[in-house]
């Protein structure tokens, strides 16, 4: 498989596991800031995710 598509698909996955746990924790009336911090969280398992494949499989 892709690189690229392997670091998208483990960033959505980490994304979506962050926004559920973040909406847990700070309540479900408060989606900006969940929504947020999977934004963030998931960019950076993008960026580390893909930057470990080009290091090691690129």
């Amino acid at each position: 498989m892709n690189i690229f598509i392997t670091a998208l698909i483990m960033a959505l996955g980490a994304s979506t596991w962050i926004y559920t746990r973040v909406q847990r924790r700070v309540g479900y009336g408060n989606s900006k800031t969940a929504l947020k911090t999977a934004v963030i969280a998931g960019a950076i398992c993008f960026v580390v995710v893909l930057t470990i494949g080009l290091t090691l499989f690129g």
